[in-house]
């Protein structure tokens, strides 16, 4: 009888270290998951900054662009003034 309840809770033990061995091998699963998850929304939103800079980039060059364009076209707005004003006379 002795021999069956050491054998009995021998066994208790075991099932028991088993499942602390589970619960923390789940914990650590629960934590990477979290930590990769995290690294995910980061990569997520450098990668949204990297195409918001991009995008102001493309407008900063239609900006430096209009600038170079802008006094020529003044300059033409002035001519086609100027021919329209004598066409009138």
């Amino acid at each position: 009888m002795d021999q069956c309840v050491s054998h009995v809770t021998g066994i208790i033990m075991i099932v028991v270290c088993l499942l602390v061995v589970l619960y923390s091998e789940h914990e650590y699963a629960v934590r990477e998951h979290r930590h990769l998850r995290e690294k995910a929304l980061l990569l997520e939103e450098k990668q949204l900054v990297v195409s918001m800079y991009h995008e102001v980039q493309k407008a900063v060059c239609v900006v430096i662009n209009m600038e170079q364009v802008l006094p020529l076209s003044k300059q033409m707005f002035s001519n086609i003034s100027y021919f329209c004003t004598n066409l009138q006379r």
